[in-house]
């Protein structure tokens, strides 16, 4: 008979072995499930940065697109685009041979979005093709230039026929009826083609759509009353009243005149319908719906991504139950095993260990009604921290994409889209409980001149300092916002205007102590602008707008603030009455010139003076030279008004030769002009003609005009310089400076800008500027120019730190040519170790 202790062996040895087989089995299992875990970890992770990749470069495309289509001009968008559309297709075709894509046959999706990255490339292109062609992007103006203007042509041929014959054959005194009838016909046709310009560019500058009607009518009923006019004369022509070329200039000017309405009614039409401007129409109804698809795609693979992690946790799980259920059963079998010893045993051998086993069961099982835990083994804690390791990296990834989404890169404050989302929620609260909020606008000044200067690492860090400095003037309910550059906005709910105001002040004053960055003090200034709810807007994108109106008139009136002001909107219009006066007054010669002396700072004396540009508009008073030549080169103006100043300037110099006042003239020379290959010719040209040395004429060019075209730059000041024209550099430090372009120009002079020389005195940055450019003119065997001296102290200064001349409110305020004369002979030694004041 076996014996107990048998049994109780063999027993022990059975569980033994299916506890050590059982054991190994979901070791073995637990591995292999956490190297698989480990893998797809790391794949789905390069999978999720590849598709944030595509989505990044997607709407850097877009948003590219758009800055395109609102600057034509800047081929770096149109790079920029193409651009950000081959790096989504770059990464694209690398994501389709993934071995993730492959395994599953999942490669459809992909190629389905390169498919639409591909088409996205095509439309761009297209886009871009028609946006610089006005006449592809307007169809009206196709048909104004190929129908309106042959017939516009042939009505005033008609006129001018008609008119000549009646003149000729005296009916102007014999029948003055019909010369009348005439003169009022050629007078509502003038006012007739001035209306339509003014329709044409109004509807495609998009300045005032509101007027289109009006002018519409206004058109419409000038046609009708020529119309009236023409049947006037018809009926005279029938009663022979008119000459033969009359009477056949009156039938044609009829027919061109129907032809021409015909025309306007078809241009009215187009600009009445959503196709009037055809790259918005391929923006809305082609690009957009590409994009949108290319998101859709990206999202359903990211979704395909998430369902793979999903399958991946659901098989830790499997693992995890399997490893359960086999310590159950072993707990089970250890039980039963326990159970039968304490049962056979009971009466022989067991029955005071019985008790004590039923008191630790109880106090095992029934004490505080906790079970052991599961995870006393390494395997099951490996797979438990496996699964929390994976759960907490998807977590933590989905926190940080939408933290990325919702915040700016550089100085981790919210971005445009969480100030919106914000802003949104402020101003519906607002709403509902009565009260008001602030918007502002902050735009740093001179930024671009750090950037410029000391590099972008440099700048990127001053952004994150000013950030912080505004988050310490604000309060906690405040939002502080970075746009985008040196943009940045404030939202502050239950704010009146008034304490926006305050509020303003003290973002301003916390600016004033300055930064230190890379052992450099920086300092740095913002314009404000201010615009509130409901005063100024009721959404969002009205208050932004609002507040962003209202900083540039800060930025342009020097404020430290600005509240917004709904007549500071109208300057748009009085931009677009100016623009179209300036043609006129080049025309008319209606421009002058005013001139600023150069003094020796080593003898005093006058050695030259910069020719500057003015004009005194009739309506609108004294135009800022500024919007002069803002206006000039948006309208294409500013190559023939560099050419007047010039020829004026020369004009000038000659004048004052002939009373004895030997001086140098300084103009400035725009890109246009660089780029004329006969500028050298006509300018050799024009001296020769009006005796005059060709040292007699400086040329300022900028550091940005050069940089437009350096090799065209190079080659046509080379010209000037063989010729004996003086050449400049002005505003050097505000422009993005090539030393290498700089040594290869045959330059004379470098000319400071006057904002590193108004603070010279109270900013050491500005000093130490100042001081090495004059260095490196001088290294160059250049002379310098320093601009903006308003000051004696300055003076002083720039005479210590070697600077060779110097112009300036100091010595003197622009004058006209017969005030400057007046000024030189007050000035009888120019020999003077200082200059005077313009008041003395």
């Amino acid at each position: 008979m076996t014996s107990l202790r048998t049994r109780y062996g063999l027993l022990a040895l059975v569980l033994i072995g299916l506890m050590l087989a059982g054991g190994l089995a979901g070791y073995l299992s637990l591995g292999s499930a956490r190297s698989d875990v480990a893998a797809n970890l790391e794949s789905r992770k390069l999978l999720l940065d590849s598709t944030n990749a595509i989505r990044t470069a997607l709407f850097d495309a877009y948003k590219a697109t758009d800055l395109f289509l609102l600057a034509p001009e800047r081929n770096d968008y149109r790079d920029r685009v193409f651009a950000s559309i081959d790096t989504a297709l770059q990464v694209s075709r690398s994501l389709e041979n993934s071995p993730w894509m492959t395994s599953a046959d999942r490669t459809g999706s992909i190629a389905d979005l390169i498919s639409a990255l591909g088409l996205l490339r095509l439309q761009t292109d297209e886009l871009f093709d028609i946006r610089v062609d006005p006449v592809k992007q307007y169809p009206a103006m196709a048909i104004a230039n190929t129908v309106m203007r042959p017939n516009r042509d042939a009505v005033n041929n008609s006129l001018v026929l008609a008119l000549n014959e009646v003149r000729t054959e005296g009916a102007a005194a014999e029948a003055p009826e019909i010369y009348e009838a005439f003169v009022r016909a050629r007078h509502l046709w003038t006012q007739t083609l001035s209306n339509f310009r003014l329709y044409l560019a109004n509807r495609v500058g998009s300045f005032n759509e509101r007027a289109l009607p009006v002018q519409e009518q206004a058109i419409a009923t000038m046609h009708a009353e020529l119309l009236e006019v023409l049947a006037e004369l018809q009926q005279m022509d029938e009663q022979g009243l008119l000459g033969f070329e009359s009477s056949g200039a009156l039938a044609d000017m009829r027919s061109a005149l129907g032809q021409w309405f015909a025309g306007f009614e078809r241009v009215q039409e187009i600009h009445h319908s959503d196709r009037w401007r055809i790259d918005s129409v391929i923006m809305k109804e082609r690009i957009a719906p590409i994009v949108e698809h290319a998101s859709t795609v990206l999202v359903a693979l990211e979704q395909r991504i998430a369902g793979a992690l999903e399958q991946d946790v659901n098989a830790i799980g499997n693992v995890a139950g399997r490893q359960t259920l086999f310590l159950l059963i072993t707990v089970g079998l250890g039980l039963g095993f326990i159970v039968f010893v304490v049962v056979s045993t009971d009466r022989m051998v067991l029955r005071p260990i019985a008790a004590v086993a039923r008191g630790l069961k109880a106090e095992a099982l029934g004490k505080g009604g906790v079970e052991i835990p599961a995870a006393q083994s390494s395997e099951t804690r490996d797979l438990v921290e496996a699964f929390g390791e994976m759960t907490r990296q998807v977590h933590s990834r989905q926190t940080e994409l939408e933290y990325r989404a919702l915040h700016d890169s550089l100085t981790a404050l919210p971005n445009r889209a969480l100030l919106l989302e914000h802003l949104e929620h402020d101003i519906h609260q607002a709403r509902r409980e009565q009260r008001s909020l602030t918007l502002m606008m902050i735009d740093l000044n001179r930024f671009k001149e750090v950037n410029d200067t000391l590099g972008h690492e440099v700048g990127d860090t001053l952004l994150v300092n000013v950030g912080q400095r505004f988050k310490a003037a604000l309060r906690e309910v405040d939002t502080v916002a970075r746009l985008g550059g040196d943009e940045f906005a404030v939202l502050s709910p239950n704010t009146s205007e008034l304490e926006a105001k305050m509020l303003a002040q003290r973002i301003s004053e916390a600016l004033q102590q300055p930064f230190a960055v890379n052992d450099l003090n920086l300092y740095a200034a913002a314009s404000i602008g201010i615009s509130a709810f409901p005063d100024h807007g009721l959404d969002g994108r009205t208050l932004l707008q609002h507040a962003d109106v209202a900083m540039y008139v800060a930025k342009r009136n020097g404020q430290a603030y600005s509240v917004y002001n709904p007549d500071e909107d109208q300057s748009s219009v009085l931009r677009l009455a100016i623009m179209g006066d300036l043609r006129s007054a080049l025309e008319q010669n209606a421009l002058t010139l005013f001139y600023q002396p150069q003094l020796d700072m080593r003898t005093g004396q006058v050695k030259s003076v910069e020719a500057l540009l003015r004009w005194f508009h009739p309506s609108h008073g004294q135009v800022p030279p500024e919007l002069v030549i803002e206006l000039a080169e948006q309208t294409g103006l500013i190559g023939r008004l560099t050419g007047w100043v010039i020829e004026e300037a020369l004009v000038q110099a000659r004048r004052w030769r002939q009373q004895g006042i030997d001086l140098n003239v300084a103009v400035n020379l725009s890109v246009p002009n660089l780029r004329e290959e006969d500028l050298a010719d006509r300018l050799r040209e024009r001296l020769e003609e009006l005796d005059l040395p060709s040292d007699v004429l400086t040329l300022e060019i900028t550091e940005g005009a050069m940089m437009a075209n350096p090799r065209q730059a190079v080659e046509t000041l080379s010209r000037l310089d063989r010729m004996g024209v003086r050449l400049s550099i002005d505003d050097f430090g505000t422009g993005f400076s090539s030393l290498s372009y700089l040594k290869q120009l045959p330059v004379d002079e470098m000319k400071i800008d006057k904002s590193f020389v108004m603070e010279l005195e109270r900013n050491r940055n500005d000093e130490a500027i100042v001081r090495a450019t004059i260095g490196l003119a001088h290294s160059l065997e250049l002379e310098v120019v320093a601009e903006g001296v308003e000051d004696e102290a300055s003076w002083r200064l720039l005479e210590t730190l070697g600077c060779d001349f110097a112009q300036g409110y100091y010595m003197t305020r622009p004058l006209s040519a017969p005030d400057l004369e007046q000024w030189l002979r007050k000035r009888p030694d120019y020999r003077s170790r200082r200059p005077e004041t313009a008041a003395g």
